[in-house]
């Protein structure tokens, strides 16, 4: 079944593809790979904000990994699923506890990979919950993880992210630095536009002018 998962496309498979395969699995007896089908139909109905679809298929998946202690890290993969569908519908309180057990089957699973994206879901649930206190303390977390793992992307990732809330909340001079290491390896025009206007942001706001025109020319 892996050969045919990885061939499953969240964006362009249909329906028809996930119940064939799922079916395949059910008539084996293999109600693991039932699971993983279940949590990537469940992504596939999240990408087309079919969102009831989406926890069905992800409420049945869960239940079935709670019989596959192996698959900890697929677990861990639809606890972060079932946390995004939560805050894609402002409730981000309720993405909070999957998002600590998604943290405790990745630590299960010995696949420390994504820990840091895990706790940069948390810090935004928590910035959204106006909670900034909680929020960067989890990006502070997710940022000591990726340097841990020597993991550049997920560094500046999270850099970028604590610096930008730094500047929202009164402590540019703190996200500048931040913002500006991360700005240094990027490679997506869509990242750094992002980040140029952040930054731009964060110059603007301890006065520094000619900095934030040129980094807000830059994103344009």
């Amino acid at each position: 079944f892996s050969a045919s998962l990885g061939s499953l496309d969240t964006g362009t498979s249909h329906d028809a593809d996930y119940a064939a395969l799922r079916q395949r699995a059910a008539a084996l007896g293999d109600g693991c790979e039932v699971a993983d089908i279940l949590r990537l139909w469940g992504d596939k109905d999240f990408i087309a904000q079919n969102y009831q679809a989406a926890m069905e298929h992800y409420q049945a998946s869960s239940r079935l990994f709670a019989r596959c202690p192996a698959l900890a890290s697929q677990h861990a993969f639809l606890e972060t699923s079932m946390g995004r569908l939560e805050r894609a519908q402002g409730r981000a309180a309720a993405a909070l506890p999957h998002y600590q057990r998604a943290l405790n089957f990745q630590r299960q699973s010995g696949d420390l990979t994504y820990l840091p994206q895990t706790y940069n879901a948390i810090a935004v649930a928590y910035e959204a919950m106006g909670d900034i206190p909680h929020a960067i303390t989890y990006y502070r977390r997710g940022l000591d993880e990726a340097r841990r793992l020597h993991s550049q992307p997920f560094i500046d990732f999270l850099s970028a992210n604590l610096g930008s809330t730094y500047a929202r909340n009164g402590q540019a001079k703190r996200g500048i630095p931040l913002l500006e290491s991360a700005m240094g390896s990027l490679k997506s025009d869509y990242l750094v536009c992002i980040r140029a206007d952040q930054l731009g942001e964060a110059y603007r706001r301890v006065g520094r002018l000619p900095d934030a025109a040129a980094q807000f020319d830059r994103a344009v």
